[in-house]
């Protein structure tokens, strides 16, 4: 577990620079392999939120697994195709609705797992 610390440490400081020498830059950060919710982490811990405002930084983080999880393979195509639409159609939508979007598309394609997640999670 550790070592995913490291590379999340890694990434906090890339970002955290590119926004201290760019301030008015916006990240859209898609991270799409198994682990890859631990390595932004950083976003949601108290120490960061309070010392560095990581809540008020102009990113939109997607990852496709949990901290300890494997990655949805297909997830970022899924993504690419909304957000190309999204922008061919005039790019009114924001990035939260093409994530909707994208996510709707990736459980009507894998409504079995959908099924055996919402069973798992009712604990049946």
């Amino acid at each position: 577990k550790h070592r995913w610390r490291l590379y999340s440490q890694m990434l906090f400081q890339a970002y955290h620079s590119m926004l201290e020498q760019s301030p008015h830059r916006r990240l859209v950060i898609f991270h799409q392999f198994c682990l890859s919710g631990g390595v932004v982490e950083f976003m949601r811990r108290p120490s960061y939120r309070t010392y560095f405002g990581t809540q008020s930084w102009p990113v939109f983080a997607v990852t496709t697994a949990g901290s300890f999880e494997p990655a949805l393979g297909t997830f970022i195509g899924l993504w690419s195709d909304e957000l190309r639409k999204a922008l061919e159609a005039g790019g009114s939508k924001s990035l939260g609705e093409v994530q909707a979007l994208a996510e709707a598309r990736y459980w009507a394609d894998n409504a079995g797992i959908k099924v055996q997640n919402d069973r798992i999670l009712a604990g049946a």
